[in-house]
């Protein structure tokens, strides 16, 4: 039951997000915390990570369309919440794609925001994913998280009114 709400919040998850459908969104959420109840940490923490990874990207699916910090702060949480059993030593690649999750709702709690602290975690989050995601090793990868790196530099570079900082968002990019 716990692995089909599971599966059930992510084909919610991305019907909501091609649609921009509010309703499939806030019923990805739910299938989502549903399977938390079963999927605990406890448990069976891989799996229970990996829902918090899903439950993360619908939350933060909905509170940027919703323009609702507090959700995005609740998919940050998630996102923190699966790099608690996605370590890079365990699972690296689970890790750093937890890592590139966490830097993009920080990100955008940082433009919704207009602070500059989620910016700043934002950047050391895609910076820890490329320790993983190398150009060598996985190339699409690397070349996404560094796209997502020179975003939250040129955000954080507008920010401070930093030319450092945008200069190193176009060599991310």
């Amino acid at each position: 039951w716990a692995r089909a709400q599971n599966n059930l919040g992510g084909v919610l998850l991305r019907l909501g997000m091609l649609e921009y459908s509010k309703a499939e969104l806030e019923a990805a959420v739910q299938a989502l915390e549903n399977a938390l109840l079963e999927r605990t940490r406890d448990r069976v923490p891989v799996d229970w990570a990996t829902t918090q990874t899903n439950l993360g990207s619908a939350l933060l699916e909905l509170g940027w369309h919703e323009d609702d910090p507090a959700l995005i702060e609740a998919a940050v949480h998630a996102h923190q919440n699966a790099l608690l059993e996605y370590s890079r030593d365990r699972l690296p690649v689970r890790w750093a794609a937890a890592q590139n999750n966490l830097g993009r709702a920080l990100l955008l709690l940082g433009m919704l925001e207009n602070d500059t602290a989620p910016l700043k975690a934002a950047v050391q989050a895609y910076q820890n994913a490329l320790l993983e995601f190398t150009r060598d090793r996985t190339p699409l990868w690397w070349a996404t998280v560094q796209y997502n790196l020179g975003a939250a530099l040129l955000q954080l570079s507008e920010r401070e009114s930093d030319i450092g900082l945008l200069e190193a968002a176009a060599q991310a990019n």
